[in-house]
């Protein structure tokens, strides 16, 4: 009976395991898919300046007027990069497009901007 109980406790442990196996790459999914919040072209902000950079642009720490900007003693610029930027509407129409749309789904509030992809450099 006991060694019962223990292959029974094993099958379990690996049921959930694989359970777990599973659950992460649905939880990226879903956060690569969650819209972001992309912040506003404001490099005038003394504590928060950000950025907007066209391709070929220069980036804020080889940006003589950013650099130029006073920091507070033992404090650092740390920078985070938003890139991959797309037009909700245009991203949900295209997954709907190509997998179809949930027939469930009936809020249609597909409206702003997502980001794919954030490097923070420090």
């Amino acid at each position: 009976m006991r060694q019962s109980a223990l292959l029974q406790h094993g099958v379990q442990v690996v049921k959930e395991y694989m359970q777990i196996q599973h659950v992460f790459p649905f939880w990226k999914a879903v956060e690569a898919l969650t819209p972001q919040k992309i912040d506003k072209d404001n490099p005038d902000d003394k504590l928060t300046p950000a950025y907007k950079i066209e391709f070929g642009g220069v980036m804020p720490w080889d940006n003589a007027k950013h650099v130029r900007k006073p920091v507070s003693y033992g404090k650092v610029w740390r920078y985070t990069l938003q890139s991959g930027i797309y037009d909700l509407t245009s991203l949900s129409t295209l997954l709907e497009d190509k997998i179809g749309a949930h027939s469930e789904v009936f809020d249609d509030g597909r409206k702003g901007s997502v980001w794919i992809s954030k490097i923070i450099v420090r």
